[in-house]
């Protein structure tokens, strides 16, 4: 697995989620279908992307399979996401 950047805050209401990507990663959230997010303790999982767009200052906006609300992906700050 490799390593391609974080996640921030939410973004909105709606299960949106802001990814630092990390240095001369960029290009691997062009076409992200699955993510490996984990917080370095155990907790990790697999997740199915349903969008990934640009954001602001190199950037990205996260939307995750079934994640609809704000508080359900403000567990996952400053997790790291894998592929």
């Amino acid at each position: 697995m490799e390593q391609i950047g974080f996640l921030m805050k939410p973004h909105g209401y709606h299960g949106l989620i802001k990814v630092i990507p990390l240095a001369g990663k960029k290009d691997k959230f062009v076409d992200l279908s699955k993510v490996y997010l984990s917080d370095g303790n155990g907790n990790s999982s697999w997740f199915n992307v349903d969008e990934i767009r640009p954001y602001t200052r190199g950037r990205f906006i996260l939307k995750v399979n079934g994640f609809t609300k704000r508080e359900e992906v403000e567990k996952f700050f400053r997790f790291s996401i894998a592929v």
